[in-house]
């Protein structure tokens, strides 16, 4: 929802219609900004949703289910775990969504960042995994 605000649509609204009951309101909000996002994504996205799907399956099934991190693992180190990488990405899709704003051209800065967010992960997630099997 912030990326469509800042970048794509400032008017668009959170939720449209009444507000659904008790808790459901957050099922509401997650199925409008799903609305939103595939309005405006191009048809090409849902190949990158995709691949992005089937890797991080694969890489729960390798590392989690098969090679036994369930079992290493503490309830607060799963918790804890995203948060380096939530840290990047939000860094990324502010600095970047202010420098695609004040550059008017935004291919090349996506791709800049596309890459580096790429590269952060995959090595923060091979960082992670080399300290889990030692």
């Amino acid at each position: 929802m912030f990326i469509l605000t800042m970048l794509i649509n400032p008017e668009a609204e959170m939720m449209s219609g009444d507000p659904w009951p008790l808790w459901l309101v957050f099922i509401q909000l997650l199925v409008s900004v799903v609305e939103q996002v595939l309005a405006y994504a191009p048809p090409d996205w849902l190949l990158a949703f995709c691949a992005l799907w089937i890797s991080h399956g694969v890489s729960f099934v390798v590392n989690y289910m098969l090679a036994g991190e369930r079992d290493r693992l503490s309830v607060g180190q799963l918790m804890a775990a995203p948060y380096g990488r939530i840290v990047v990405l939000h860094l990324a899709v502010i600095f970047g969504g202010m420098a695609v704003m004040a550059m008017g051209q935004p291919l090349g800065m996506l791709l800049v960042l596309v890459f580096l967010k790429i590269g952060v992960d995959v090595g923060l997630h091979l960082r992670e995994h080399r300290k889990l099997l030692a």
